[in-house]
């Protein structure tokens, strides 16, 4: 991809590259934990004319170790066609995603997504829905690869001061000789206060079958952080979600608080449940027309039935993002 990228700058209508730099009392990433130091690089295009192209790359580093090095690259195109009536389209979307780290072989894995998504008003309510089917491809022989057809739908619906969208969504992941439905149940509240200035939350209730036999991890990475997603068996979430905007100083203030609580899958024997606080603060500037600046502090407190897994983080990260 590097090697493209003189083509992707002079040729596309929408380029950034950001640089982000933070520190961490605890980095709890690709099993790993204790203090530490992530580095990212990333490039980002965007074409919109026939087709919407989508390119974000990510190089990190963590604590300056070449050992630790993660390259993930994730590029979408999508065709907006226009339906009758004011607002109504459908947007027919394909997504390639690849995460490479040389030194940790299981990590390495590509995926393959196609769908798409459909907004259409019915006087004044939303119907928006989604589906999609994708594949992933781990390349260890120890990790199951999988396939999984999702279909997602929500419906906005206008109340005094506020918008309702209950949504819902189902999906299974196919792998081997298992067939693991999951499902989706959500309620958003948005508050649109002031033109500058909104609350929302968000109540998610997920929920997955238990496989007869076959896991995709084997017991070895039940509880990696990297493998969550298929992992999990059970979850209740509430996030907050707080924005203000200075026009004049050209500047925002972003804050995010998220209630979760997690059952993984046991896998022989080994289970773990988690119950958290995660609290995000950023701050966003715009330096000059090509330049803005943003700084993130998290706060995330995780209390498991797994030691490991016990602990308080904090996050400080300072981006920088260049626009041409």
């Amino acid at each position: 991809m590097l090697l493209l990228l003189p083509l992707f700058v002079f040729s596309y209508s929408m380029r950034s590259v950001s640089f982000a730099s933070s520190i961490t009392n605890n980095i709890n990433e690709f099993n790993q934990s204790g203090a530490g130091q992530i580095t990212s690089l990333k490039p980002y295009f965007l074409y919109d004319e026939f087709l919407t192209f989508n390119y974000n790359g990510d190089l990190s580093v963590i604590n300056f170790n070449a050992t630790d090095l993660f390259v993930a690259n994730d590029v979408e195109l999508a065709k907006n066609v226009l339906l009758p009536g004011v607002g109504n389209k459908t947007i027919a979307y394909t997504r390639f995603y690849a995460f490479y780290a040389p030194s940790y072989d299981p990590y390495n894995t590509i995926g393959i997504q196609g769908g798409d998504l459909l907004d259409f008003y019915f006087d004044n309510l939303l119907f928006s829905s989604d589906a999609s089917v994708s594949y992933e491809h781990y390349y260890s022989d120890s990790i199951m690869s999988y396939l999984e057809p999702r279909l997602k739908a929500d419906l906005r619906v206008p109340i005094p001061y506020a918008f309702l969208t209950p949504q819902f969504a189902s999906g299974a992941r196919i792998y081997a000789n298992e067939f693991i439905v999951f499902y989706t149940a959500a309620t958003q509240l948005h508050f649109p206060l002031t033109m500058d200035f909104s609350v929302s939350s968000q109540f998610t209730f997920y929920h997955a079958m238990q496989p007869e036999s076959e896991y995709i991890t084997p017991p070895q990475y039940a509880d990696d952080p990297f493998f969550e997603k298929v992992n999990l068996d059970q979850m209740h979430d509430l996030d907050i979600f707080i924005t203000k905007t200075f026009i004049k100083q050209q500047a925002s203030v972003e804050a995010h608080l998220n209630f979760f609580h997690k059952k993984f899958y046991e896998i022989e024997g080994i289970g773990r449940t988690d119950d958290g606080l995660q609290v995000d603060l950023q701050y966003k500037k715009l330096l000059t027309s090509r330049l803005d600046f943003s700084v993130k502090t998290s706060i995330w407190t995780n209390s498991s039935s797994v030691d490991d897994f016990d602990f308080v983080k904090s996050d400080l990260e300072l981006i920088f993002e260049l626009l041409f």
